[in-house]
């Protein structure tokens, strides 16, 4: 998918829409492998294809991870640690700030219901982490 993109960068619309379709799939394998697809095409494809993904895909990703949505756990918690991921990674951006205010609302969410699982940087040593090869932003480590 990535060199389809690569060779016709119009398509990226069409890409993210038809992966926010295999995300709000009921099946949880499918949406979990459709929340990784979406996170390694935001890392690989840039600025232009997460700020497509800030209008089409984050407000829904952001409803799945929020702890009182209904499905299962499994998704809740793989959006949830996106959402946290990608508020770190891009909402650096000027462009990209909603970013790091869905992480900040999301973090309230969790801190409300007593299901925070991201303790975000509590002043322990940080681990080393992977930098995403098109941006060069730090790509946070689960765990």
């Amino acid at each position: 998918l990535t060199s389809i993109l690569n060779s016709n960068p119009h398509l990226e619309t069409d890409a993210v829409a038809i992966v926010k379709a295999k995300i709000k799939d009921r099946r949880c394998e499918v949406s979990l492998v459709a929340l990784a697809l979406l996170d390694d095409l935001m890392c690989r494809r840039g600025p232009t294809l997460q700020h497509v993904c800030v209008t089409k895909v984050l407000p829904r990703v952001l409803k799945m991870a929020t702890p009182s949505s209904g499905g299962s756990s499994l998704v809740r918690d793989k959006a949830s640690e996106l959402i946290h991921k990608w508020g770190l990674s891009y909402g650096t951006d000027t462009r990209l700030l909603d970013y790091a205010a869905a992480s900040a609302e999301l973090r309230q969410k969790e801190v409300k219901s007593g299901n925070l699982k991201f303790a975000g940087n509590s002043g322990a040593p940080s681990r080393p982490q992977t930098l995403c090869p098109v941006t060069g932003l730090p790509i946070p480590t689960p765990g």
